[in-house]
């Protein structure tokens, strides 16, 4: 578990939280579905398990680390690092948070203290946030923790039923000042 402040943490999720995930997921539908793929396909617990499943071997393999995020004892949202390359040393952030507890700075805190561990205790060297062009709040998150936008990539993914441009974010170690 790491601590972020009194009221907030993030943990890793157990197989038990299945439920949990998939509700929060199911509340939070029209709020992620724009910019999360996979939110049409969470249809039940079971895929909550399974994707709890799958992060915990991913864990094992140390290429992902996924963290729930608790604020004042409750799941809220979730972040984590992803595609970890320990060759090159660097990875990938993302993150995601139920509707209600937008606009707090939420986000941004969790977001600082996965920075500082996976600078610290994975050894990082560079991290990137990748997020829609549209995603305008993704952005203020990466912004905010002081990473440089490199880049747009110009329709690179289809949502639904249109090709969307995301926009690049990366932070090196030696930039970062926690």
């Amino acid at each position: 578990m790491l601590i972020v402040s009194d009221d907030l943490q993030l943990r890793m999720r157990k197989i038990e939280d299945a439920t949990r995930v998939f509700e929060l997921v199911d509340k939070n539908r029209a709020h992620l579905r724009p910019w999360l793929l996979w939110v049409d396909a969470t249809t039940s617990p079971l895929h909550s398990k399974k994707y709890i499943e799958e992060c915990l071997v991913d864990f094992e393999k140390k290429t992902k680390v996924d963290f729930g995020i608790w604020y004042k004892g409750e799941l809220v949202g979730s972040v984590g690092v992803f595609d970890i390359d320990a060759t090159h040393r660097n990875a990938e952030i993302g993150y995601w948070l139920d509707q209600d507890c937008t606009g707090r700075g939420i986000m941004t805190q969790c977001v600082k203290r996965l920075i500082d561990y996976a600078f610290q205790e994975l050894d990082l060297h560079r991290i990137r946030i990748r997020c829609a062009s549209g995603n305008i709040q993704s952005g203020q998150v990466a912004e905010r923790l002081g990473f440089t936008l490199e880049g747009v990539t110009r329709d690179s993914h289809w949502m639904y039923d249109k090709f969307m441009d995301d926009k690049i974010y990366g932070l090196l170690r030696s930039e970062w000042k926690s």
